[in-house]
């Protein structure tokens, strides 16, 4: 288990603290508990056992940051221990909602900061080389989702992977995995003076040793080893679902078959909400289902449900020029007053006149109005005398189109 996060690593004012559970730290936010940001709302939950191996390497984090107002999940796959894994899970996130750059260059940002971090975690665990020959050291691999809506940039780097799904259970995208028997990568670990050779278990490995080609750590090789993310960036409207995970699961599960057993997890009473219980039997029956197809690996899975709220307004950055900001306001196609009743009717009434002045957003009916009497449509004008603001009848329907649109004001002129 990792050590307990420290409870001030985020800045501003979010609503949680840090808390560490099993096999993982939640910042700011806690599984199954919506999140919501710019006009979104998010709900995560996460699952993690042993699997069949001696002891526990994966990590998972979930941060949230409402001041950046940014959102971070991730997974790390450790191998050779869990100490660059367990590091990950503390710190990584936190760089990189820490990184200046975040909003305005994403990419860059999160390259930048995998580097740095990389090169920690090379200095605190350096391994035993003796030639190709030894320990590399620990290491691990990550996948990791940063929400920042309207868009989500996923960061891959081994063979964890991410999955997103639309409200159909079809698939949206897909990372692809890092492994040293792609053609890419095979090419740039020959080029950089490695090389790659199938292991006793038939698994093709950098360097003979790891069966990733890019990962953190793993100093021994680390001339070999790529730490440079593949960064995807995705529309959150396209997104239903998503599943962060380590190979434990997709090595023994297609994502047709993760869709699948997500579809048929029950949905909560409200199915346009994410769920709760929605969350937490898709990550833990994700997990017993790889479990019985035998995987023998060390399985961790994090859920994520999103849906963008009905009328919620996302707000530019305070980046955002003032002159790329746009401001729409709706008004009516005919608006329909009924005037007060004509002189033939009675002479001793006169008409209403009636102005619209849209100013500033705000709209003001200005009336002039010098009848003393009541019409025969029910519409009340005295005589201004500074006491009393005559109105004109509006016909209900031309009265709910103009409403919303900002304050209404009625001056007698």
């Amino acid at each position: 288990m990792p050590a307990r996060a420290d409870a001030t690593g985020v800045s501003g004012t979010s609503r949680r603290k840090s808390s560490s559970m099993e096999f993982g730290v939640a910042t700011n936010c806690a599984p199954n508990e919506p999140v919501v940001l710019n006009g979104y709302e998010f709900t995560f939950d996460a699952c993690a056992i042993k699997g069949k191996r001696p002891y526990m390497e994966d990590r998972w984090c979930a941060v949230l940051d409402e001041d950046v107002g940014a959102f971070v999940l991730a997974v790390y796959d450790g191998h050779g221990g869990s100490a660059v894994s367990s590091h990950l899970s503390r710190h990584l996130a936190r760089e990189i909602l820490g990184e200046d750059t975040l909003r305005t260059d994403t990419e860059g940002a999160l390259k930048r900061v995998f580097k740095r971090v990389d090169d920690q975690v090379c200095l605190d665990n350096p391994g035993n080389m003796r030639g190709m020959f030894g320990t590399p050291g620990a290491g691990s691999t990550a996948i990791m989702a940063v929400i920042i809506p309207p868009k989500m940039y996923v960061a891959n780097l081994g063979d964890s992977r991410a999955t997103t799904y639309d409200n159909r259970g079809s698939v949206t995208f897909e990372s692809a995995d890092q492994r040293p028997d792609v053609h890419a990568e095979k090419e740039r670990i020959v080029k950089e003076g490695g090389f790659v050779k199938r292991g006793r278990d038939g698994t093709w490995r950098t360097g003979g040793i790891l069966a990733v080609s890019r990962a953190f750590g793993n100093a021994g090789i680390k001339k070999f080893l790529s730490v440079e993310p593949e960064v995807s960036v995705i529309e959150l409207d396209m997104v239903d679902s998503m599943i962060l995970c380590s190979d434990g699961l997709t090595d023994v599960m297609n994502s047709k078959m993760a869709s699948e057993t997500m579809r048929a997890a029950p949905v909560g009473a409200t199915s346009s909400s994410p769920s709760p219980v929605r969350t937490r039997r898709v990550a833990n029956s994700l997990v017993t289902l790889a479990r019985v197809r035998q995987s023998r690996d060390n399985i961790s899975v994090v859920v994520l449900q999103s849906r963008r709220l009905n009328g919620a307004l996302a707000f530019p950055s305070l980046e955002t020029p003032l002159s790329l900001t746009k401001t729409a306001c709706r008004t009516p196609t005919t608006v329909q007053y009924d005037p007060a009743a004509s002189a033939q009717e009675d002479p001793n009434e006169h008409s209403v006149s009636v102005s619209l002045v849209v100013k500033s957003g705000n709209i003001r009916v200005v009336c002039d109005a010098r009848a003393t009497k009541m019409s025969s449509r029910g519409t009340r004008c005295e005589a201004s005398d500074g006491l009393s603001t005559p109105m004109p009848n509006v016909d209900r329907e031309s009265t709910q189109a103009i409403t919303p649109i900002g304050l209404v004001q009625a001056e007698a002129v």
